[in-house]
């Protein structure tokens, strides 16, 4: 049985902690939605961010939730096998309103 990472807390608590650490680009105010892709490694650090292609929002955008992403704690579950840790690539869709 294969296991997805998880962030602890769950996700209400990742949405939090990426709403204060996300620093809105400065100029004019865009809204929509933002996939981004990671992997979380064993030790429940991130690795290898980056938007999915054709779901970005504006490249200075973009840059902002790839800083986020980078600089989350080491605070996640790692996903895995029967019970053996693995590194997995997910996906999350973030809103900037």
């Amino acid at each position: 049985m294969q296991c997805l990472p998880s962030f602890a807390g769950g996700q209400e608590a990742l949405d939090e902690l990426l709403r204060k650490k996300i620093k809105r680009p400065s100029g004019p105010r865009q809204r929509g939605t933002v996939q981004v892709s990671f992997v979380v490694l064993t030790t429940g650090g991130v690795s290898n961010v980056h938007i999915k292609p054709g779901n970005g929002l504006a490249p200075a955008y973009d840059a902002a939730m790839i800083s986020a992403i980078n600089s989350l704690p080491a605070a996640f579950q790692p996903g895995g096998c029967n019970g053996n840790a693995r590194a997995m690539e997910i996906t999350i869709p973030y809103t900037f309103r």
